[in-house]
């Protein structure tokens, strides 16, 4: 399943076709943010490597005289390797590529000003200057009679 090849694709690997589709937003009809894409990415890595080792063990078997640690070396060195041709590979590139992006980049901020300039907007939450004032001082107020408060400042 993890090698098997498509003809006629746009991607010619099930599991490549497979994670292109998992970055695909169907609601909005666009490519996923990276920082939504990449742990569906490590999450599919991390299966495709629980599924190579239940392999190697069905391989190993009762068989006493195969090494299982060899079985699973020399999967990972013909096609599990960052530098192999293999899945893996493209999955493993995209994911450390993915990573490097959301480090490098800011997303939109959170919170955000009102067009009106008095309120703060956290998604469907409206927050007043007067309401956020109101809250900080009663914060303040109920830090100051703490018995063990330290200064805020």
């Amino acid at each position: 399943m993890i090698q098997h090849h498509l003809t006629n694709r746009a991607f010619n690997l099930v599991m490549v076709s497979f994670a292109a589709m998992l970055a695909w937003d169907s609601i909005k009809q666009t490519q996923k943010d990276v920082n939504n894409y990449t742990s569906y990415l490590s999450q599919l890595i991390y299966n495709c490597q629980i599924i190579v080792l239940l392999y190697c063990l069905e391989i190993k078997g009762g068989n006493k005289s195969r090494s299982l640690t060899s079985c699973i070396v020399s999967f990972r060195d013909s096609w599990l390797l960052n530098n192999t041709s293999g899945p893996m590979a493209k999955l493993s590139g995209s994911c450390l590529l993915g990573f490097e992006i959301s480090k490098n980049t800011v997303n939109q901020a959170q919170v955000q000003w009102h067009s009106n300039e008095k309120t703060i907007v956290y998604k469907n939450i409206q927050f007043t200057m007067a309401q956020m004032q109101k809250l900080v001082s009663k914060e303040l107020q109920g830090h100051r009679r703490h018995p063990r408060a330290r200064p805020l400042l």
